[in-house]
């Protein structure tokens, strides 16, 4: 392979492929978390108080669960139980966060993303 072919494939080639596969899974857990949250904020709404742990999900410590990547904190902030704050965390400094409670609807705030 000459040096220019190898150039065009690492440098060019290689990074547009990459950006498309983590651009296409921030969408898809972004999906995936806002789905989460409806879940959550139907029992939150049916009960009137929020879940403190998700069936199923690993307990992290005393106010957080996480699955497959998704992190769960019941009564957020610390000591409403009206309240839930679920993210994802994609790389270092890249969450996508999601909050939500009795009676409110579903937020979300992205950090650390690269818009484009």
């Amino acid at each position: 392979m000459s040096n220019l072919k190898l150039f065009i494939l690492v440098c060019i080639i290689l990074p547009i492929l990459g950006f498309g596969y983590c651009t296409n899974h921030i969408s898809r857990m972004e999906d995936e978390t806002l789905i989460i949250a409806e879940m959550i904020t139907d029992k939150c709404n049916k009960n009137k108080i929020c879940p403190q742990s998700i069936e199923g999900w690993e307990k992290l410590s005393e106010n957080r669960y996480r699955k497959d990547g998704f992190n769960f904190n019941p009564s957020f902030p610390p000591g409403s139980e009206s309240d839930f704050r679920l993210f994802y965390h994609f790389a270092p400094d890249w969450d996508f966060f999601v909050y939500g409670g009795v009676g409110k609807e579903i937020t979300s705030e992205k950090q650390g993303y690269i818009e484009f």
